[in-house]
């Protein structure tokens, strides 16, 4: 059992539900008890907290993603360290299925389905390569299928955790993981970044 399970985080977000895990933090299905609202919040694990480079690596997810205004990129409000030195984000809760999830259970996607999906996930990834975002680590486990109230499918982009953020103009990349610090998902991680040379937007695509 999760022992965070019930738990109130910075004496507001009662985590309610488990939803998901990675290797440095786990997202929570969470009630924010000043509001009532449902939300998801991303607990970094607790043995991250004095990591400099993970927090700085969560907090730039946080911020990056704050940046990012757009129906197919997952909304982050906020991200905070708690009086107990819990580091936390809180980011509008996606009640769907993860790509990776879709793809598991059909064993394959139809060509209407994959080309509705292939959309929006670009609709998303221009919005932020026009903020000059790159996202680095695009993957099924990373994009959620959701439906409108009216029954329309919603595509959404999450998880900017190794982000880069880069000059409109220009060829510089700010890199916030140290040099020579490959970071992402091997099996789908472009040529470059694999190499751990300079990415750009066309890394994403």
């Amino acid at each position: 059992k999760d022992p965070n399970l019930g738990t109130i985080v910075d004496n507001r977000y009662q985590l309610l539900e488990n939803v998901g895990s990675g290797g440095s933090s786990t997202v929570y299905r969470a009630r924010d008890r000043d509001s009532g609202r449902v939300l998801a919040l991303k607990l970094l694990h607790s043995h991250f907290v004095t990591d400099q480079l993970i927090v700085d690596r969560f907090k730039r997810e946080a911020e990056t993603s704050k940046l990012l205004r757009h129906p197919n990129v997952v909304d982050v409000e906020s991200w905070a360290v708690s009086e107990s030195g819990q580091v936390y984000m809180t980011e509008e809760f996606v009640e769907g299925i993860s790509l990776q999830d879709a793809i598991a259970e059909s064993g394959w996607l139809s060509v209407d389905l994959t080309l509705a999906v292939a959309a929006q996930i670009c609709s998303g990834l221009a919005a932020a390569h026009e903020m000059g975002v790159v996202h680095c680590d695009l993957k099924p486990g990373n994009i959620m299928l959701t439906r409108s109230p009216e029954g329309l499918l919603i595509v959404k982009v999450l998880d900017f955790g190794i982000a880069k953020i880069m000059p409109v103009t220009g060829d510089t990349v700010l890199r916030l993981t140290q040099s020579g610090n490959m970071q992402g998902s091997l099996l789908y991680m472009s040529p470059e970044q694999c190499n751990s040379q300079k990415v750009d937007q066309r890394s994403d695509l």
